[in-house]
């Protein structure tokens, strides 16, 4: 049997296979709680880029904007952590900041931290959701 939520949130879609738990509450409370997970997640993320992009800025949001052809209203919803970019986004960004993307993505790994991850841990024993094996 499979489960598919859909959450209103984009782009969140989450897929849980050959799922059994107690009743149905307590797997709607899991889903839930790994929706909110990840939108957390997101929003680390986002404040992650947006700080490390204003650290790298040199010229003024309009001059660096205008540079890779993007809006300026653009580029400060992003320094400002309310936009999320695609990686073409990023990776023109990285270019107008003149550093690699994969320097630019490191450093976000950096301020992030090595435990930052988007995938829930459904391991633990404690977990009242379980998935069969």
């Amino acid at each position: 049997k499979t489960i598919i939520i859909s959450a209103k949130v984009n782009p969140f879609l989450i897929l849980i296979k050959n799922s059994v738990c107690h009743n149905t509450r307590t797997t709607c409370h899991y889903i839930r709680t790994i929706i909110i997970n990840m939108q957390e997640r997101r929003n680390e993320l986002q404040q992650a880029i947006a700080k490390i992009i204003k650290q790298h800025r040199k010229k003024s949001i309009t001059k660096s904007a205008d540079e890779i052809g993007m809006g300026k209203s653009i580029w400060a919803d992003l320094e400002n952590g309310i936009k999320d970019p695609q990686l073409s986004t990023f990776w023109r960004i990285a270019e107008g900041l003149e550093i690699s993307p994969s320097k630019l993505m490191k450093e976000i790994e950096d301020y992030l931290g090595k435990n930052f991850s988007f995938i829930e841990d459904t391991s633990s024993k404690n977990n009242s959701f379980h998935l069969n094996r």
